[in-house]
């Protein structure tokens, strides 16, 4: 619902943010300074034959570095290989193009528009 308020509002990058981070049960400081390269998907020749959906390698986490997060749906997935491409297009340093001020900040809005408080 709050990444549905988020697309109405212009929101592109934070309601992808939103949904992967539900999907990947990420942190919001986790998923934000995702890069491209961090990125695994279906046919990444990084992994060869090996690879079974899509991943996010996390580089720095509340229980370690270097930790690993499969997403479970493959609709999540697809929304990711759009990412890639939308933020490599748009010369994004991180993948998903907002700081976590900026992110904060709309998911509180769109909180906010939605009736919670």
């Amino acid at each position: 619902m709050l990444a549905a308020v988020m697309l109405k509002q212009g929101w592109w990058g934070a309601a992808a943010a939103t949904i992967v981070g539900f999907d990947c049960y990420c942190r919001p400081g986790e998923l934000l300074r995702i890069r491209r390269s961090q990125v695994l998907l279906p046919g990444d020749l990084r992994v060869g034959s090996h690879s079974l959906g899509a991943a996010l390698s996390l580089k720095y986490t509340k229980t370690g570095p270097y930790q690993w997060v499969h997403v479970r749906r493959k609709v999540v997935g697809d929304l990711l290989r759009l990412v890639v491409s939308v933020s490599r297009y748009r010369g994004w340093r991180t993948l998903f193009g907002l700081s976590k001020q900026a992110y904060s900040s709309r998911f509180k809005r769109a909180c906010e528009l939605s009736g919670l408080r």
